[in-house]
C-alpha cells in the first residue's frame, strides 16, 4: 500500500451472491472518467445464485423466473412492453464463477413488464474477456444474433410488444447499438461508450482486440446508419458530466453527430453532474429522478 493510501473494506449482498471484499488500498482502484471504478477488488467468497435453468428460451418463458445459458428472464403481467438489460464489464472473478452473471437482475421485480438480462457470451465460459460490447469474436457485429432468439420469443408471445433496452457503460453501447440497428423501440443508456475502441480502460480494449485477431467490427456507433432505426424508435442518453472521459470522448462527439443528422428528433440527451460518482451509474430510483416518466412508467406503481 502506498503511503497515505486509506484502505477500504466492504461486505455486501449483491446481485451475484454473497461477496466478501478483500481489504485493499483505494489507490489501487482503476481510474475511469471522473470517478473510480473498482475493477481491482478481489472476490474472496462467491456463492452462485441458484436460478432454475431451462434448455431453450421458449421453455424459459413458461416459468416465472429462470435462466437459459447467458439469458435471464423474469415474468410480469404486462407484456405491452418488454425490457432487455445489457451487461457492462464483468470482473475476472465473476467470469470464473462458471455461470452467467446478470447485471441488475434484482431490479426485475420492480418492473411492471417482463425483463430479460443478456450477458455477453464472450465474457463467459472458456477464456472470457472483461468486456466485449456484444460485438462477438469475429464478424462485424454479434449483437443481432445474440438478440435473435430472445426477440423471436417475445414476438411469439406478443407481436405488438414494444422492446426497451437498458445498459450502462459497455451495456449502454449495446443498448444504443440495438436501437440503431432496428432491434429496439427504445434504448436507455447511461454513461455509455460510443466508440468501443476509444474506451480508456486499455486493458479491456487490448483483450478484446486480441480475441478478434485483428478482424474489424462495428465498434463506433457514429458510423451506424441512423435511418435503420425502427420508424418510431428513440434513444435516451444519460450522461454524468463528472465522468470526464465519457463526457469528452464518447458523449459529446456522438451527440454532435446525432443532432446534425436527419434523425435528431429521435434522441434525448439528459445531463447531470456528480463528480463523486464519476462513471458509476445511478441506481434505479436515481434514474427515475433523472429520466422522469420515460423510466417511471415502466415500474410497478
Amino acid at each position: 500500500m502506498k503511503a497515505g493510501a486509506s484502505p477500504a473494506t466492504s461486505i455486501a449482498r449483491t446481485d451475484t451472491g454473497s461477496i466478501s471484499w478483500r481489504r485493499i488500498a483505494s489507490a489501487s482502484a482503476s481510474k475511469l472518467g471522473g470517478g473510480a471504478i473498482h475493477w481491482t477488488h478481489r472476490l474472496t467468497r462467491w456463492r452462485p445464485l441458484a436460478f432454475n435453468e431451462f434448455p431453450t428460451i421458449p421453455d424459459l418463458l413458461r416459468a416465472p423466473e429462470g435462466a437459459c445459458g447467458h439469458v435471464y428472464f423474469h415474468d410480469a403481467p404486462d407484456w405491452s412492453k418488454v425490457l432487455i438489460f445489457f451487461n457492462g464489464a464483468l470482473t475476472a472473478d465473476k467470469m470464473r464463477a462458471e455461470r452467467a452473471v446478470f447485471q441488475r437482475w434484482s431490479w426485475a421485480k420492480r418492473f411492471r413488464h417482463p425483463v430479460f438480462c443478456i450477458a455477453d457470451p464472450v465474457t463467459l465460459g472458456k477464456n472470457p474477456i472483461v468486456l466485449g460490447w456484444y460485438l462477438g469474436k469475429d464478424g462485424p457485429n454479434a449483437l443481432p444474433s445474440i438478440l435473435r432468439p430472445v426477440l423471436h420469443a417475445i414476438r411469439t408471445r406478443n407481436p405488438d410488444a414494444r422492446i426497451v433496452g437498458f445498459g450502462s457503460s459497455g451495456g449502454g453501447f449495446a443498448a444504443i447499438g440495438a436501437a440503431l440497428t432496428g432491434h429496439l423501440d427504445h434504448a436507455i443508456a447511461v454513461n455509455p461508450q460510443t466508440d468501443a475502441l476509444e474506451f480508456e480502460h486499455r486493458g479491456a480494449v487490448d483483450s478484446f482486440l486480441a480475441m478478434r485477431k485483428g478482424v474489424p467490427c462495428a465498434s463506433d456507433l457514429k458510423r451506424y446508419d441512423l435511418a435503420a432505426m425502427k420508424p418510431e424508435a428513440r434513444v435516451t442518453y444519460v450522461q454524468n458530466l463528472g465522468d470526464t472521459h465519457h463526457r469528452d470522448v464518447h458523449y459529446r462527439p456522438f451527440r454532435a453527430h446525432c443532432e446534425g443528422s436527419a434523425q435528431a428528433g429521435r434522441f434525448r440527451f439528459v445531463e447531470f453532474s456528480d463528480h463523486r460518482a464519476g462513471h458509476v451509474p445511478p441506481g434505479l430510483d436515481g434514474l427515475t429522478r433523472l429520466i422522469g416518466d420515460e423510466w417511471a412508467c415502466l415500474l410497478t406503481p
